[in-house]
């Protein structure tokens, strides 16, 4: 019984862990950790301490995530993807910019129509984001199929 329950939980980390898009997943995950934590840091300094209109913390906090964001998924989450000489800065910045556009929309929305705080708007807005991006950026910038 103990060897079927061990072989059943190598089988699940297996499946989880050794399947390519799930590490690049999981890769993008951690990424996005960090991205956020310090998206977010700035956005409550400039929104909290500083008093900026929440909208242009959240897109500062959001760019300055997206160099740190790109940086690490060119050379960590997508460098098996990634073609030698070739630029991705147009492409990913395209992909952010329309996650930073989902982002606002969705944060607009959250705060002047749901009436939600800003500080917690913008949590709800970033994982929205961060969905939308993962989806862009692995299907279209560091795809290899397209040239």
């Amino acid at each position: 019984m103990k060897l079927r329950i061990k072989s059943s939980y190598n089988i699940i980390f297996k499946t989880l862990f050794y399947n390519e898009l799930n590490q690049r997943l999981l890769k993008f995950c951690i990424t996005g950790g960090l991205s956020t934590i310090l998206n977010y840091a700035l956005f409550i300094y400039l929104y909290k301490v500083l008093e900026f209109h929440y909208l242009l913390s959240s897109i500062s906090g959001y760019i300055i995530g997206l160099f740190f964001g790109y940086f690490l998924n060119k050379n960590w989450t997508f460098s098996t993807k990634v073609i030698k000489g070739r630029k991705y800065i147009s492409k990913y910045t395209t992909a952010q910019l329309l996650g930073l556009a989902s982002n606002q929309i969705t944060l607009l929305f959250l705060v002047e129509i749901m009436y939600l705080n800003p500080l917690h708007a913008n949590i709800i807005s970033l994982g929205f984001a961060a969905i939308i991006s993962f989806i862009l950026i692995e299907f279209i910038v560091f795809n290899k199929m397209k040239t």
